[in-house]
């Protein structure tokens, strides 16, 4: 694809093995390629974000249409929050809607995808207070926890993934946010969306063989030096 431009800086090496670096430079779309790579080594694969992922969605989707012989006017674009309607020249081709937040959750949790809790963190801001921005999203979560009973002095958010040092909440609250969702209209869609003890997601290898093994669903907590379990 156009959208990233690869900047290799490797050299050959007589070595067994290669020993590469992959990273993109902040702000832009260039991907450097770094280290060194050996003859007989096999074929390698890095994953890697990219900078404005929408626009680059468009374009491979502007590829794709023209490498079948399909004419494509103009360049890819997004349309932004404050440009929902399409203009008088354009023509709405398809929409998506996601599927429900039932589903959503179930992958959330059980693959602890932290890119779907972030956009869940900021969907929440938008549908609540107009904007999916990280202080709309901390504000509906606080608010909700304070239903919950939870003692929000004793919770502190970051981000919708955990993936900040500065998000923290103490066991007690956890257990308390816990319990509410014991009792909760919506809880058999939480609960089955928990990984399960030697079962399926990021439980499945562990606890097996004891008798936490399909008893324990727990939703995973990891971060550098730092693994926890919370749930039933």
């Amino acid at each position: 694809t156009s959208y990233v431009r690869v900047i290799n800086k490797t050299q050959t090496t007589g070595a067994s093995r290669s020993s590469l670096g992959v990273s993109r430079q902040p702000g832009t779309n260039d991907i450097v390629v770094s280290g060194t790579i050996s003859p007989q080594d096999g074929q390698k694969r890095f994953l890697l974000t990219v900078h404005a992922p929408g626009l680059f969605g468009g374009t491979l989707l502007k590829e794709a249409l023209t490498s079948k012989g399909i004419v494509v006017h103009g360049n890819a674009g997004i349309v932004n929050d404050g440009q929902k309607a399409p203009r008088n020249d354009e023509l709405l081709l398809v929409s998506h809607v996601s599927p429900p937040l039932s589903t959503i959750i179930n992958h959330v949790n059980k693959a602890s995808h932290n890119l779907s809790a972030e956009l869940l963190f900021r969907t929440l801001g938008a549908v609540h207070y107009g904007k999916g921005t990280s202080p709309n999203g901390t504000r509906v979560m606080l608010e909700t926890l304070e239903r919950a009973g939870v003692v929000v002095e004793e919770v502190t958010i970051r981000d919708g993934s955990g993936l900040s040092r500065l998000s923290m909440v103490t066991p007690f609250q956890m257990v308390s946010l816990l319990e509410f969702m014991y009792h909760h209209p919506a809880f058999i869609y939480f609960y089955n969306s928990l990984p399960v003890a030697g079962v399926d997601g990021t439980l499945s290898l562990r606890m097996v063989g004891t008798c936490a093994e399909g008893n324990v669903w727990a939703k995973t907590g990891f971060s550098t030096h730092t693994e926890s379990l919370s749930g039933y």
